[in-house]
Order: C-alpha cells, then sequence, then structure tokens
C-alpha cells in the first residue's frame, strides 16, 4: 500500500490499483464546496450528487458557508432555481486554506 496527495490536497491510498481516499473532514468539505461554486454558479442539487453528500449535511454546509459571506445565494430570473457562487471572501479563504495545507502536509 503506498500513500500520496490528491489534486485536492486528501491522502488518498492505493491497494492493488484501486485508490480510495478517507472520510472528509469538515474543512476538506467547505473547501471542495467553495471550489465546486468559484467560477460558476452551483445548485444545491449539483453539488449533492457530485460531493456525494447527504441533503442536510449540505444544507448545513452552505447555510454555515453563506452565513459567513463565503458564498452567495443567487435566485435565477424566473425563480426556479437557486445557484451558490463563491464571493471574493470565500475565494480568499480557499487560498489560505491550501496555502495552510501545503505548508504543514505538502512537499
Amino acid at each position: 500500500m503506498t500513500a500520496g496527495f490528491t489534486k485536492m490536497g486528501k491522502v488518498s491510498f492505493q491497494t492493488n490499483g484501486s485508490a480510495r481516499t478517507p472520510r472528509r473532514n469538515q474543512f476538506e468539505i467547505w473547501a471542495e464546496v467553495l471550489e465546486a461554486c468559484f467560477r460558476t454558479g452551483r445548485t444545491q442539487n449539483w453539488l449533492l450528487r457530485r460531493l456525494g453528500l447527504k441533503t442536510k449535511a449540505i444544507k448545513n454546509t452552505l447555510n454555515f458557508l453563506s452565513s459567513g459571506g463565503l458564498i452567495q445565494k443567487e435566485t435565477s430570473l424566473d425563480r426556479d432555481r437557486v445557484m451558490y457562487l463563491t464571493t471574493q471572501r470565500g475565494a480568499d479563504a480557499l487560498i489560505a486554506y491550501y496555502k495552510l495545507v501545503k505548508k504543514f502536509f505538502g512537499k
């Protein structure tokens, strides 16, 4: 078994050619949501499917990030869809997070 970092900075373990990622902590989930919503607005449903989270977990995460000013909600003109976008404050937090991960755990 060998260990290495994935593109998101998480450690992956490889056994028999298949990679698996250990359970994500809350900081990694926040970073993934901020990254996913960085350039393009994303819906809650898109985030659910892409990040593999349960409905309650994604709702709590979006509420937390929104209350901290790290993401913003945007409702489409027809009010049919709510999109989430990373704010400048969220982008700054994401950069700071990756710098810390790289400094203490990266090569």
